[in-house]
């Protein structure tokens, strides 16, 4: 569960990205769009850099612009 819950909120995250700079994305979106609590948000993660530093080193192929 735990994993499926951080692979939610980085495909979230990633989606997000695609139509938004980085700067723009905050946790309070993010939250807002996976429909989670803020709490279950940083029992994963400490912030934003450190959804996107999970979700490049599980899934690099699925970010934008990867390879």
């Amino acid at each position: 569960m735990r994993e499926d819950m951080k692979t939610l909120i980085a495909d979230t995250f990633s989606r997000l990205l695609e139509k938004e700079n980085i700067d723009k994305i905050t946790v309070k979106r993010l939250i807002e769009e996976c429909h989670i609590s803020r709490q279950t948000f940083y029992y994963h993660f400490k912030d934003i850099m450190d959804v996107l530093e999970w979700a490049s080193a599980v899934r690099p192929w699925r970010w934008p612009g990867a390879a």
